[in-house]
């Protein structure tokens, strides 16, 4: 039943608007890239190098792509596959740490999330990630109770979230530590052969593509992968966000309604449990108190950043209303209306997700059909503007690639290339083509609004 609930939210019309810029358009491009290369270990984006993140989504998209065709619904599939999973993982941890009924609660909040619900039908690593860290800790709650074969899982699942998404998979292993460091047991536990076994496994499956692409391509891979997207990213603010220590109690306020009205009192209760002995909810607030703490004290900030707080907040949430329910009936009534509410307003707002139009994607997707000999040419935008977001645009156009000229300081860079190749095609705002058109031929092939599609060719 769990799973049909999650199907029916998080694949409904999954495909029914375009992608988005910027990180599901580029992925999805780097997918389409993979197959059009015919190369699965460098990444390529515009068929130049990139090395902003590893493989293992992108990989995960393009065998999708293979089998299902290039299109939104395959470019979102995999987050929502793991959405699924997470949610039926979630009522797994929730049953083993505390009770079937908490678990089922702790999934019906989840579901009902709407963060949670929006990453789950958007095409990007987080969702993945999220899966493997909670693989993870559900691994180590079974290792707590004496089976040690589960430190293989463990560490599989933590590789395969660095193989996602780089070191941010290694949360689970921080919040692990700090539990078996709590707990007394993070000598003892690290003893055990399958422990080593286990994170061997890890470094097999997560070391030789990093190992590879430093041995290739050396300095730049270094510099990108590793100091701009991964130690920058920590200690500056690179998207300009111009955020505060207070971003992220803002995004659990909208993100983690009706649920975060009960946080206060659910961590409450979750702490004097603790100091009364019974410790089985330190494992849940060590995750989303580390997860929110460590990515409040980054300086570059996403929303969809502390997604892996939200399973561990459930279920906190979950064990609290199940116990407010054997002290007052009505609140499970109450519990389970306000779930159905939840649930209609979540596929509401997530399910029908509104995509602004672009008047550049809805035109390259206009042309497309009849562009087909010309995909390994490039694409001009001609603008004045100066941040233009184009990963949408270079999906749908299938060109080689998508570059932007600005004007007028480009225009001898158009100049140049229709010279040299006959004529370049390009998107252009209306208010520019006289001024473009003081210098080039220009022949209009389709418009949108204020957008005009357009054959440049020299004068000369």
């Amino acid at each position: 039943m769990l799973a049909l609930l999650a199907l029916a939210i998080l694949f409904w019309d999954l495909g029914k608007t375009r992608l988005a810029d910027w990180d599901e358009a580029i992925y999805a491009q780097i997918s389409k890239e993979i197959l059009q290369n015919h190369n699965w270990l460098t990444l390529y984006w515009g068929h130049e190098h990139w090395f902003e993140k590893p493989p293992l989504f992108m990989w995960g998209t393009a065998v999708l792509f293979r089998i299902f065709g290039i299109n939104e619904t395959a470019a979102r599939a995999a987050s929502a596959v793991c959405g699924i999973a997470l949610v039926l993982l979630t009522y797994s941890i929730g049953r083993r740490l505390y009770t079937a009924q908490i678990g089922l609660f702790s999934a019906l909040i989840l579901l009902t999330s709407i963060q949670f619900v929006r990453a789950s039908r958007f095409g990007t690593t987080d969702l993945v990630l999220c899966l493997c860290i909670y693989l993870s800790l559900y691994s180590y709650v079974r290792v707590r109770t004496g089976a040690d074969s589960w430190w293989f899982l463990l560490w599989i699942a933590t590789a395969l979230g660095v193989m996602v998404k780089g070191p941010a998979a290694l949360i689970g292993i921080i919040v692990i530590a700090f539990d078996l460091t709590f707990n007394g047991e993070f000598k003892a536990r690290c003893r055990t052969t399958d422990f080593w076994l286990g994170a061997l496994c890890a470094c097999l499956i997560a070391l030789p593509w990093h190992v590879l692409m430093t041995a290739t391509y050396g300095r730049a891979f270094i510099d990108q992968y590793f100091w701009y997207h991964i130690v920058d990213r920590v200690v500056s603010d690179l998207e300009g966000q111009h955020t505060n220590s207070l971003y992220y109690a803002k995004i659990l306020v909208h993100g983690f309604l009706p649920w975060v009205l009960f946080l206060p009192f659910a961590f409450v209760f979750a702490i004097r449990e603790d100091f009364r002995g019974n410790s089985r909810a330190r494992i849940l607030m060590l995750a989303a108190g580390i997860v929110l703490g460590f990515y409040t004290a980054v300086q570059t900030r996403f929303s969809w950043y502390i997604l892996p707080c939200y399973p561990a907040l459930a279920i906190i949430n979950a064990a609290y209303i199940a116990q407010l329910g054997k002290r007052y009936k009505y609140v499970l009534t109450m519990f389970f209306g306000v779930v159905s509410v939840a649930y209609c307003a979540t596929f509401y707002f997530a399910a029908v997700r509104f995509v602004p139009e672009d008047p550049v994607v809805s035109l390259v997707n206009q042309r497309k059909q009849q562009e087909r000999a010309r995909d390994n040419t490039t694409l001009y935008l001609a603008t004045r503007r100066s941040t233009v977001a184009t990963p949408a645009a270079l999906f749908y156009s299938n060109r080689r690639s998508l570059e932007i000229a600005h004007l007028p300081d480009d225009l001898q860079l158009l100049t140049e290339k229709a010279r040299a190749n006959g004529h370049v095609d390009a998107i252009v705002e209306k208010s520019l083509v006289p001024e473009i058109s003081a210098h080039l031929f220009i022949h209009e092939l389709d418009s949108k609004d204020q957008i005009v599609y357009v054959e440049i060719k020299s004068k000369d």
